[in-house]
C-alpha cells in the first residue's frame, strides 16, 4: 500500500468513527505510525521497544507498505 493511501485510509476511518484526528502523529502527512512498527517490531533485531506482531512481518519499499 503506497504512503499516501494508508494516510487517506487512516482519515477516511476516522472519518467513519466520527473521530477527530489532531497533531502530527494522528493527522500528519506520513504514515508515522507504521514506519515506527516496520522499524521497531519483534522481528527486528535489538529494536528498542519492538511491538510484538506475532508472525507478521511489515516491510517498506519503494514507498509503499507490504505485510507478510
Amino acid at each position: 500500500m503506497p504512503e499516501s493511501d494508508v494516510v487517506a485510509a487512516r482519515r477516511e476511518y476516522a472519518k467513519h468513527l466520527r473521530i477527530e484526528l489532531a497533531g502530527p502523529t494522528q493527522d500528519g502527512d506520513t504514515p508515522g505510525h507504521i514506519e515506527w512498527a516496520v522499524k521497531s517490531n519483534n522481528h527486528v533485531p535489538n529494536a528498542p521497544q519492538p511491538i510484538n506482531l506475532g508472525s507478521a512481518t511489515p516491510r517498506k519499499r519503494d514507498g509503499r507498505f507490504f505485510i507478510s
